[in-house]
């Protein structure tokens, strides 16, 4: 049927309701001066569509759109237009023109990010070379295939806060010399050097000691020569006339004979004698024999 063809064209056209019916009428037309014999009308009614009244027509959906992002979660969209306008009494277009959904859950990788170094610590010596060390911590860590960070959580450095004190060292003691006194109470010494010299304010050497040493020696007593006193007035003479003789004496002063040390030179002769003249005895007479 030639109406039927039409409606078909028409349709693959899209054609909205008042265009359609212009289109129909002129069928009509049509078909009276061809003589057909077609109920029009009734083909008008099977159509639903009036020059008043028309429901919207949406077009299919497009495609949805390639995701914005391609991880961390993004947005994909997709359209569609209106076919047919709605008209006169006929229903409004259902929905919207603009759909969206979420697209690409999966996470975004996170690289690994260091926090800033922390301060030095101490230095390990007080003096010296020592060292030193400061730390650091992941401010971001890798997460989800991101790049680890590169390096050490800690750094040591050199660190020398001047050089350490050192107190005065001595060598060991020499021998002890000899004793001053071949005898009796003498004194000897002994000596020692200076192996380290103090620096930095290390200790000095007086206040660790002196670099010599004295002792008493000499245990042996010395020899005592005899010493005696000056001699003594001479006693009077052993007679009373004649000739006699008369003695002085002296003592010892020091010497071994005293018990006061050991002997030297022994002690001469503690008295002496010489003659004494005490005058003519008396000679009383005397007679012959008779």
């Amino acid at each position: 049927m030639l109406f039927a063809q039409i409606r078909a064209l028409l349709s693959e056209l899209e054609l909205e309701p008042p265009r359609l019916m212009r289109a129909v009428r002129a069928e009509r037309e049509a078909n009276r001066h061809l003589g057909a014999a077609v109920d029009v009308a009734g083909e008008i009614e099977s159509l639903e569509l009036t020059a008043e009244d028309a429901d919207c027509v949406w077009n299919d959906w497009v495609d949805w759109s390639v995701c914005q992002f391609t991880c961390g979660g993004g947005e994909s969209i997709r359209t569609r237009k209106v076919r047919i306008m709605a008209q006169g009494h006929g229903k409004a277009c259902d929905g919207n023109a603009r759909e969206s959904r979420e697209c690409t859950k999966n996470d975004c990788p996170v690289d690994c990010l260091w926090a800033d170094w922390s301060k030095y610590s101490a230095c390990s010596s007080t003096c010296g070379p020592g060292t030193r060390s400061r730390s650091r911590d992941f401010r971001q860590a890798a997460e989800f295939g991101g790049a680890q960070c590169v390096g050490n959580t800690t750094q040591t450095s050199d660190c020398n806060l001047g050089d350490c004190p050192i107190d005065c060292e001595y060598a060991d003691w020499d021998q002890w010399g000899g004793c001053s006194r071949s005898c009796g109470k003498g004194t000897r010494k002994r000596f020692r050097s200076i192996a380290v010299q103090p620096s930095a304010d290390g200790t000095p050497c007086e206040e660790i000691g002196s670099d010599m040493e004295e002792t008493s020696c000499g245990q042996n007593s010395c020899p005592v020569d005899c010493v005696l006193t000056d001699w003594g007035l001479w006693e009077l003479c052993d007679v009373s006339c004649g000739m006699g003789v008369t003695r002085r004496t002296r003592s010892v002063q020091a010497g071994a004979d005293l018990g006061l040390g050991y002997a030297g030179l022994a002690c001469e002769s503690l008295s002496e004698n010489k003659t004494c003249d005490s005058g003519v005895c008396p000679v009383d007479c005397e007679l012959s024999d008779w």
